[in-house]
């Protein structure tokens, strides 16, 4: 992998890896994060922490996430859900490129 390939987040990290992203930037203890956690309601993630946890959610996970998807999510499981889905697709489509 090259220095300009972006890491790429292991999709059995997924939840952990979001859970600490939340806690590190909300300044909250990641104990009390759990995949229920309601994002506005128990964590008081607002609009401008949203934009910031997309970024760092990008940088981790090497996926573009499009605004619009980041205002979907609702819950801690909803953006579990959607990395673990977008790197299975990443997976099936590098899987199935041929190897030359």
């Amino acid at each position: 992998m090259s220095a300009d390939t972006p890491q790429k987040l292991d999709p059995k990290k997924v939840p952990e890896t979001v859970i600490a992203v939340l806690a590190e930037n909300l300044d909250l203890d990641s104990r009390g994060i759990t995949l229920e956690s309601s994002l506005t309601g128990d964590l008081g993630l607002d609009s401008f922490g949203a934009v910031e946890l997309m970024f760092e959610l990008e940088n981790r996970s090497g996926l573009e996430i499009p605004e619009q998807d980041v205002r979907d999510f609702k819950r801690v499981s909803d953006i579990v859900t959607y990395l673990s889905r977008r790197l299975h697709e990443l997976d099936s489509l590098a899987n199935a490129e041929p190897q030359g």
